[in-house]
This record gives structure tokens, sequence and C-alpha cells, in this order.
């Protein structure tokens, strides 16, 4: 089931104030972005500043299983991450 049926806000990473936990987003499609994300979480959790709750959105290229034929996947959105991947 998608996220953003059963919550108020799709964006995750904003819950963590809500649970005294610093909140951050990061393109998971960006891998030196993510790396960036996390060293800032652990150096936050060294420093005893609590934890982070990080939303690291990546886009699926295929379906779950054999059974999600993808049929609803945008071709645009598919191209836009192909084309980053390659270049």
């Amino acid at each position: 089931m998608s996220h953003l049926r059963p919550t108020s806000d799709p964006e995750i990473w904003k819950k963590g104030p809500a649970f005294g936990m610093a909140g951050v987003h990061a393109d998971g499609m960006a891998v030196l972005k993510v790396r960036e994300v996390a060293k800032e979480a652990i150096e936050r959790a060294r420093r005893g500043d609590g934890p982070t709750l990080a939303e690291c959105e990546t886009y699926r290229f295929r379906g779950h299983s054999l059974a999600d034929l993808d049929e609803l996947s945008d071709p645009g959105k598919q191209f836009h991450y192909v084309f980053l991947m390659v270049s």
C-alpha cells in the first residue's frame, strides 16, 4: 500500500521532530548524498544528540514481483533515472 493514503504528510522525514529526533531527506539515487546524510546522522548520535530519521527516496525500475507488471510506472521517469545513472 502506498504511504500517501494513511498519513497526513507523505514526507516521512518531517515526522522526526514529533518523536524528538532530527529528520532529514536525501535523494536515494545519489549515493554520495546518502553517504553524507548517514555520516551526519552518525556524528549526531556519537555527540549524544540522539537518533536521526533519514528518508532516502529511490526509484524502483521494476515491480515487486512477477505479479506486479509495472504497468503504472511513468516512462518519462524511467528515462530520467536511467539517463542519470549512465551520465
